[in-house]
């Protein structure tokens, strides 16, 4: 995802995707404001008023992330425990960057996941999508995410969440609404 950098009202570097506030990852290299960069999202805050979800944090590109396909998060068991097959393609992939990785975890990102099994007994089909890994996590045997390509990966209701009542610092009072997700799709990003 391509975002516009500039300085937010505290000093940070902030963006503004879809209507959404975008705060740059304060641990990691910071863009020159009005600079056009490309993104991944790695997580969000929460708002402090309400404990809602107030900014998606972002961080840019480096040669380190790797772009895999994956064959949909399964949320088993706890809130935070969900596992994705890596696409097999991308299995092959990932062993010549070093490792055998056949799964990941979706670490802190609010990927979109399913329950094997919903309430009704019905048996739900996971969303297959796209996620960045870190070449150095896999090195080091860490088989997690560590962002994804844009907002078509997130679960919904984290978006739902940022748009509820939250006024974009851009907007000036008004509220901005919601007109679908980023027009790049994650296929558009991954190689043939």
């Amino acid at each position: 995802m391509q975002v516009t950098a500039r300085i937010g009202k505290n000093g940070s570097m902030i963006a503004v995707a879809d209507g959404l506030l975008m705060i740059f990852d304060n641990e990691a290299q910071q863009p020159l404001p009005g600079e056009t960069l490309d993104v991944m999202i790695t997580h969000h805050t929460a708002r402090k008023s309400d404990g809602g979800i107030g900014a998606l944090i972002v961080r840019p590109l480096t040669k380190d992330d790797i772009l895999v396909r994956h064959l949909g998060f399964i949320q088993l068991g706890g809130p935070c425990v969900s596992t994705a097959m890596i696409a097999p393609d991308d299995q092959r992939r990932l062993r010549r960057a070093g490792a055998p990785v056949v799964t990941l975890t979706s670490g802190r990102t609010p990927v979109i996941k399913v329950r094997p099994v919903g309430a009704n007994g019905v048996l739900k089909a996971p969303a297959h999508g796209a996620a960045y890994v870190a070449n150095a996590d896999i090195a080091d045997g860490l088989n997690r995410i560590c962002g994804v390509p844009d907002l078509a990966q997130i679960e919904p209701g984290a978006i739902a969440r940022l748009r509820a009542g939250k006024k974009n610092s851009q907007s000036d009072g008004v509220l901005i609404p919601f007109h679908g997700t980023s027009s790049r799709s994650a296929g558009a990003l991954l190689p043939a």
